[in-house]
């Protein structure tokens, strides 16, 4: 594999990691906050798979602007020969 590819596949990786964890760290949040009466097995079951759904979304985005800065940082670099 090349060096570009397994470069991608960590930012990767650790993009839809790190959406994750903040997923599971909003899920707490709403734990937290809702009241235990107001909360069935349902609706935290639920409320789990869209939070963790969101984070991994997230992660993408994430992984998608790390991409196009890298993309982008060729056009704002200093060629050297303009002093």
């Amino acid at each position: 594999m090349s060096r570009k590819l397994v470069g991608l596949l960590l930012l990767l990786g650790a993009s839809l990691a790190l959406g994750s964890l903040f997923g599971e760290a909003f899920f707490r949040l709403f734990l937290h906050w809702m009241p235990p009466m107001a909360v069935s097995s349902f609706t935290e079951s639920a409320a789990h798979a869209m939070f963790v759904t969101y984070g991994v979304l997230l992660g993408v985005a994430m992984c998608g602007w790390s991409l196009v800065a890298v993309l982008l940082s060729r056009f704002f670099r200093d060629r050297g020969g303009s002093d």
